[in-house]
């Protein structure tokens, strides 16, 4: 799948933590390469979950970039 990234045409958002073992920053850095309208949120201090980790800000972050779309 991820060599079809490039044909994704919707603005999309994508959410890391810095701490992330699993899926991190140089996933998440070669992923918006691929995708050509996205937004990169890195969050500090926050691993794999951050809609666990950092519920709030993750919340407010996906409803800021949802708002922006309907404009």
């Amino acid at each position: 799948m991820v060599q079809e990234l490039k044909d994704v045409q919707a603005e999309t958002l994508l959410i890391c933590g810095c701490e992330d073992m699993i899926c991190g920053i140089g996933i998440a850095e070669r992923t918006i390469q691929d995708i050509r309208k996205t937004q990169l949120i890195v969050y500090n201090s926050c691993g794999h979950f951050p809609w666990i980790e950092q519920k709030e800000q993750t919340m407010f972050d996906i409803r800021k970039f949802i708002e922006k779309q309907k404009d």
